[in-house]
């Protein structure tokens, strides 16, 4: 995540880049009518994806607020618009094997594709300065609207300790949902996924 800064006024970006693959592997065995005829099915498959979500954009502090009579204890409220590119890169690779009754026939499938496209987005960010070195963060925002996806959100919250003027710690968990669907019949493609986890990092301040 990086962000720059002047009065109210700022921009940020926050690329995130994510590689998934998973592979399994299984045997069915196939009857036919009053078990005369008998079959094996082997199926082995690779699965692999690629994928990228960059959030751009620029925001505004709308409120700057004391908590408490602690001067350290300050309340920020900012306004984010921006957008989110997409960009989905797959791979599958699956094997059929048939054995029945000795004789085997064996087909492979292998197949790759991309899809690309932006989310707009609104959002609010509120930090929390807790103490002169210890902050909360908490952001949610949602898009789509349509324009790409049919609908995204995200949320975020992170914990951040300044060890000294330029470097921080920061721990957090971080949930990003999107819906999007493009073509019909054989050439539909959905993409219906929630991706959520925690996240650790350090942060440097200039």
């Amino acid at each position: 995540h990086m962000e720059a800064k002047k009065g109210r006024w700022g921009f940020f970006l926050d690329p995130t880049y994510m590689k998934l693959k998973t592979s399994g592997e299984g045997t069915r065995y196939i009857s036919g009518p009053l078990g005369r005829r008998s079959a094996e099915l082997f199926v082995d498959g690779d699965v692999s994806m690629e994928q990228w979500a960059v959030d751009f954009g620029g925001f505004y502090e709308l409120a700057k607020t004391p908590v408490g009579q602690d001067k350290d204890k300050m309340m920020y409220l900012d306004l984010l618009v921006g957008g989110r590119y997409w960009y989905l890169s797959g791979d599958i690779d699956v094997g059929f094997v048939l054995d029945a009754n000795g004789h085997q026939v064996a087909r492979s499938i292998s197949e790759s594709g991309s899809k690309q496209w932006i989310d707009p987005f609104i959002g609010l960010r509120t930090r929390f300065q807790l103490t002169k070195d210890l902050v909360m963060v908490f952001r949610g925002d949602i898009g789509g609207f349509s324009v790409g996806s049919q609908f995204a959100w995200n949320v975020s919250g992170y914990l951040g300790y300044s060890v000294s003027e330029m470097v921080s710690l920061w721990a957090g968990y971080r949930a990003l949902g999107v819906n999007y669907q493009s073509g019909s019949g054989n050439d539909k493609f959905v993409y219906d996924v929630t991706i959520q986890g925690p996240a650790i990092g350090v942060g440097f301040r200039f």
